[in-house]
């Protein structure tokens, strides 16, 4: 079976590559991981597949019981035989090599990686100072904001934080591009 990255549509592919009859390629990634009250939930976005897997209408959610403070989380999605069970977060980063194109738990290709979540204070956060949760399919564009509460001012003549009040915290993926304003 051939997959195609990441692209959410299922293609018939075949002639263009001297097969005899096309060949119907699964969608990869129709879902998008956001935070939603206290949970994280895995959903459905342009479709309801992941890896020809179906993801249920209400989603998948994810609550924060259990999981360790100041921590690092990567969101897997546990496959079932049609569908996905349910969502893992574990430190252990993905392996360094795909599955058909999926980045996978290290050790463990029935997990697939969703996102990325940082837990503060017992809690998921996603605030326009602090973006600790990212999907890892259908990225979307997010800011974040903060301003000072007085006047402040600094005589350094290099790069200094002027006060941490006004800090923007967020995660990344390394295949993203920041930018600053």
């Amino acid at each position: 079976l051939l997959m195609l990255g990441y692209d959410p549509k299922a293609r018939r592919i075949g002639a263009a590559r001297g097969l005899r009859r096309p060949v119907v390629v699964p969608a990869v990634g129709q879902c998008q991981l956001a935070k939603s009250g206290s949970n994280l939930v895995l959903s459905p976005y342009n479709g309801n597949l992941l890896a020809g897997l179906v993801i249920p209408d209400a989603g998948v959610a994810l609550a924060a019981t259990g999981l360790s403070n100041s921590t690092l989380y990567y969101i897997y999605a546990v496959l079932g035989t049609n569908s996905v069970q349910k969502l893992e977060a574990s430190a252990t980063a993905p392996a360094s090599t795909t599955l058909n194109g999926l980045k996978y738990k290290s050790g463990d290709p029935s997990r697939l990686l969703v996102g990325m979540a940082y837990l503060l204070a017992g809690a998921f956060v996603d605030s326009a100072t602090q973006r600790f949760v990212v999907s890892h399919f259908n990225r979307r564009r997010i800011g974040g904001v903060n301003n000072f509460t007085v006047s402040r001012s600094t005589t350094s003549t290099s790069f200094t934080e002027i006060n941490a009040e006004i800090r923007v915290e967020f995660l990344t993926w390394a295949d993203e591009v920041c930018m600053l304003t």
